[in-house]
């Protein structure tokens, strides 16, 4: 595919010209007219100057010398969804950043020459699709909102029944309900996390050390909700599959895409997703592998549906954004034919060094001795349900519920402590500051942040304030009373 520039471009559309020929595409020399045979294969582009006005005249000038059904992109520095309007509003079919990442540089064109190739119905101008974004933005934010309080209330509903379980004389059938309720909780939570991490933007999150087989068993339960009714998911993850180095946010999204385009040929009369993952010794590098397959009757109504909704083929951007996912984690994407049918094939080295790799263990409180901790904790039920279950592991517990609360303690209990729980969000004092404070009164001061949101959310927010471990705030207390015990005590005799 060619790209036709119009008009003169300056420095930073020249950077923008060098990127999109990095992606494959050919571009005419400026000013150059294109050939009438040309012209099914030619995207337009143009990079407008400031001012504002100056560039909408520049647009109107070059939607008239271009062909009526030419499909015309506009790159400028503007961000307000009012200033890109007019952008739109005189002849730009689509509009871009100048200083954009290449991901969404690479997904724009994209659309674009599906466009012109296809021929196809025209999606929404993007004034209508901005206006769309936004609604989702506010949406996703809510979401996450949502989601975070949900969990703390199953966190409660959970914590309760087990400790409810605890008791050896429950009647048989009370048992048998308090067990369902927590096996559901465990279920409710295990969606509630995927959709904190789905919500939450993940766009300059630190790469670290991620295991595959966590991802996959993760996402699958949003993989349930989400694909086919009665498409049935079948994981076959292989043993000691080394970890890699990427973005959990990122990863969670390839195998989405993977997921959604593998499936987007079963209808509903069910089918197989498969997903499976395997480590090959290749000559060149070791790879993490992971396929991902669909086996079903196909819906043809349903593509057609998908399609004439879109104007666009939508399986052609998730493989793109896939693709583009896998190049920043050093991989590769590949779609192997076979007898069953199309199989999507993803690979990422592992880390350097993965054989070789440890994890670094805290300073234990010696067996036998009782550990002492404060707990800060703003949600009440959330507070007190964990308060039951440290004591009932044997730990003396000192609670609070704002930051006032907490440093009165420490001032009072805090050379008796051996660790701090703090919530992500303390009321009354930003965390960070918190923590810089418990240090500052306690050098050897344990801080443990005990928060639902994902823990690259969590290291962005609390970049330079290390160190510090994270827990996730999940329902089952009962694990997250032993992580803590593996940071804080050798594990106690029975």
């Amino acid at each position: 595919m060619k790209i036709h520039w119009p008009f003169p471009i300056l420095q930073a559309g020249q950077a923008l010209r060098l990127r999109a020929e990095s992606l494959g595409y050919v571009s005419i020399p400026d000013g150059l007219p294109v050939a009438p045979d040309e012209a099914a294969e030619v995207l337009h582009v143009i990079c407008p100057r400031s001012p504002l006005d100056g560039a909408v005249e520049e647009v109107r000038a070059a939607r008239q010398m271009l062909p009526p059904d030419a499909v015309l992109l506009a790159a400028g520095e503007w961000l307000e969804p009012s200033d890109i309007g007019r952008v739109l509003a005189a002849g730009a079919d689509d509009y871009v950043h100048l200083h954009c990442e290449t991901r969404e540089l690479a997904v724009r064109l994209l659309a674009l020459r599906l466009r012109v190739e296809d021929d196809g119905p025209k999606p929404p101008p993007l004034d209508e699709r901005l206006r769309r974004a936004q609604r989702l933005e506010t949406l996703g934010s809510l979401a996450g909102a949502l989601a975070h309080n949900y969990n703390n209330l199953l966190a409660a509903i959970q914590g309760n029944a087990q400790l409810a379980l605890m008791d050896r004389n429950l009647p048989d059938g009370l048992r048998y309900t308090l067990t369902q309720i927590d096996n559901a909780s465990q279920r409710a939570g295990d969606l509630t996390r995927q959709m904190l991490a789905y919500a939450r933007n993940q766009e300059g999150a630190q790469k670290q050390s991620l295991n595959l087989n966590l991802i996959l068993q993760e996402v699958s339960e949003l993989l349930r909700v989400s694909v086919p009714k009665g498409c049935e998911i079948k994981l076959s993850l292989a043993r000691n599959t080394p970890p890699v180095s990427g973005s959990s946010g990122e990863l969670r999204q390839l195998i989405l895409n993977l997921a959604w385009t593998a499936c987007e040929r079963i209808g509903e009369l069910g089918g197989e997703l498969r997903l499976r993952t395997h480590f090959e010794e290749t000559p060149s590098a070791p790879l993490v592998v992971l396929e991902v397959a669909a086996a079903g009757p196909p819906d043809q109504e349903r593509i057609a549906y998908a399609a004439s909704e879109t104007g666009i083929d939508e399986a052609a951007l998730r493989l793109e954004a896939a693709r583009l996912i896998l190049q920043s984690h050093n991989g590769t994407l590949e779609i192997r034919q076979t007898p069953e049918g199309p199989v999507l094939r993803a690979t990422i080295p592992p880390i350097p060094g993965w054989h070789m790799t440890t994890t670094a263990q805290p300073e234990q409180v010696p067996a036998g001795k009782p550990a002492t901790v404060l707990l800060v904790e703003d949600e009440a039920v959330v507070r007190d349900m964990a308060e039951k279950f440290l004591r009932r592991a044997g730990y003396t517990v000192f609670s609070a519920d704002n930051a006032a609360e907490a440093w009165g303690l420490c001032e009072q209990v805090g050379v008796a402590l051996n660790a701090v729980i703090l919530d992500l969000h303390v009321p009354g004092m930003k965390t960070r500051e918190m923590m810089q404070g418990i240090r500052s009164m306690f050098p050897g001061m344990q801080i443990i942040i005990w928060s639902g949101v994902e823990q690259e959310a969590v290291q962005a927010k609390l970049a330079g304030a290390e160190p510090y471990h994270f827990l996730p705030k999940q329902p089952k207390m009962s694990e997250f009373v032993s992580a803590l015990d593996g940071l804080l005590r050798t594990p106690r005799q029975a």
